[in-house]
């Protein structure tokens, strides 16, 4: 697969889970949403890092931060790019996508070394 399909791939399933995230736990706390949110990002990560290869994680992660971008486009729309300043917050969970695809990456190596 290439590294735009890869990407877009990504892009697309982040788009989905931060949608499920969003709207199935609105009336949880703060830190369980906050914890489904980590735990989301590297679980996306890991199951996609199984499959792709190391070269292609960084296509991984940027495909995660532009899908989160998308899904926050409305909202930067609306606020006259005030929402803008959430930027860091989006880098940090296409962060944890990309390092939980290099764990899925490495349980990968590492269950074939046992085989």
């Amino acid at each position: 697969m290439s590294k735009i399909k890869t990407g877009l791939f990504s892009a697309v399933i982040t788009c989905f889970v931060a949608f499920l995230n969003y709207t199935e736990l609105e009336n949880f706390s703060g830190i369980v949403r906050l914890l489904a949110i980590v735990l989301s990002g590297l679980a996306i990560g890991m199951c996609q890092g199984v499959f792709v290869d190391r070269e292609m994680h960084m296509a991984i992660g940027l495909g995660a931060f532009y899908g989160m971008l998308v899904l926050m486009s409305p909202v930067i729309v609306v606020t006259y790019g005030f929402a803008l300043m959430s930027l860091p917050l989006l880098a940090v969970f296409a962060m944890l996508v990309f390092f939980g695809a290099q764990i899925g990456n490495d349980l990968r190596i590492k269950s074939c070394r046992l085989g």
